[in-house]
């Protein structure tokens, strides 16, 4: 979820949750390492009722931003990957095969009047596919 304080000329902060709504203290992800077989990472923007039902504090939440797109890149491994993911109905899905590490920056937008009036890129949490989790 992006955060509030958005400010153009710096990267905003997200926080991060897997699944079953653990907040990931170091927005590093591991499909492996979470119990899973598969070289996709999906990120999905909570919504604020679906946040609020859980009990989580949402004071901090910016909720005039919608996710947009992902532009990642490879750090480790040599796989081709695409490298701008388009978001759709608030989720977008990574590429992240066996062995290959992925810096990713998320793209929020925020509509005024129903006009495009700003894009906002979030630091990168890094997304990776192990099996020893390294």
């Amino acid at each position: 979820m992006p955060l509030k304080g958005t400010d153009p000329k710096r990267l905003e902060r997200c926080h991060y949750y897997d699944y079953q709504w653990n907040r990931l203290k170091d927005p590093v992800l591991d499909s492996c390492t979470a119990g899973y077989q598969t070289d996709f990472v999906q990120i999905v923007q909570a919504t604020m009722p679906a946040l609020q039902s859980r009990g989580i504090d949402t004071s901090e939440v910016d909720p005039s931003l919608t996710l947009f797109a992902a532009v990642a890149k490879t750090l480790q491994g040599t796989m081709l990957m695409p490298n701008l993911l388009n978001a759709a109905d608030g989720a977008v899905v990574v590429p992240v095969v066996d062995g290959t590490r992925r810096g990713l920056i998320l793209v929020f937008s925020r509509t005024t009047a129903g006009i495009l009036s700003d894009l906002v890129a979030t630091a990168d949490p890094e997304i990776k596919n192990s099996t020893n989790g390294d």
